[in-house]
């Protein structure tokens, strides 16, 4: 009996550690964070984008995003007309520049719109041509839609995004996104009404759905789970909270911060927290 008593303990005993094994991520090997910053990188990129094209639009400069102190060393900004349609061109060049965020961009984005932005059914259509973020390609389309005002009188767009980002080692992520962008701040003031502010006191909150497939060929979806804050002011996402899932992978939960511009997330996977640096 004490011999049985032995082996069920030493079972038990066993069970145990391969239980506790398992609810270890780097025991199991599933402790990369590399997919949710994919991901961050992806969704902070695109609306970077946005941030470009309104600054532009609004302003036929860039406030943020120029290459130097001076307003004359921003990206040469154009702007067509056809039909109902209007054009504008952020052509940072054909040769890496630095801008003030630290970032080297090159090549084009388009700005398509028809209506105005602040316009209900208002749609600007965003693309690109040879443009580049830290020899990151972008290539794709991102279409904004003006759907009118909530309940709190704020406006909220409707946004669908289809890209790829191509790097360095010639590894393609696809990113395809239905967004909500709410204008929480900043909507009253304008170039023309405030020359200081402009777009810079911006700050909107998006929520909705993404999905695709990471540079390490992972297919993966990702939700927002609590809005996550863009400030026109600020070059990172400084708050908000999104829940992604990879292919054969644990869930990975994305948290933006607290609403400080800082450049950090915090990657959570099985329990265990992991800190990226975007600065």
């Amino acid at each position: 009996m004490k011999r049985i008593h032995g082996i069920s303990y030493l079972m038990v005993a066993c069970l145990m550690i391969l239980s506790s094994c398992e609810k270890d991520p780097k025991s199991s090997g599933d402790y990369d964070s590399s997919m949710a910053q994919d991901q961050s990188f992806a969704e902070n990129t695109l609306e970077e984008v946005s941030k470009i094209a309104d600054q532009a639009c609004d302003e036929m400069t860039l406030r943020t995003y120029r290459t130097g102190n001076d307003n004359s060393n921003s990206a040469t900004i154009t702007s067509t007309v056809s039909g109902n349609t209007k054009t504008v061109t952020i052509d940072f060049g054909a040769v890496d520049v630095t801008c003030m965020d630290g970032k080297r961009r090159k090549g084009k984005i388009m700005v398509s719109f028809t209506g105005n932005y602040r316009d209900v059914n208002g749609t600007h259509t965003i693309t690109f041509e040879n443009y580049f973020v830290n020899d990151y390609k972008v290539n794709g389309s991102k279409v904004v839609t003006n759907s009118g005002k909530n309940a709190l009188n704020q406006t909220v767009f409707t946004i669908e995004t289809h890209v790829t980002l191509g790097n360095t080692s010639g590894q393609t992520m696809a990113w395809n996104s239905n967004r909500m962008r709410t204008w929480i701040e900043g909507e009253s003031t304008t170039y023309a009404s405030d020359a200081l502010a402009g777009v810079r006191d911006d700050v909107y909150e998006v929520t909705g759905t993404a999905s695709g497939t990471s540079f390490n060929g992972l297919a993966f979806t990702v939700t927002i789970t609590e809005p996550v804050r863009i400030e026109t002011d600020c070059r990172f996402i400084t708050k908000g909270k999104a829940e992604l899932m990879p292919e054969g992978k644990a869930l990975r939960i994305i948290n933006y911060g607290d609403g400080t511009c800082d450049g950090y997330i915090i990657v959570t996977i099985n329990g265990i927290e992991y800190t990226v640096n975007f600065l």
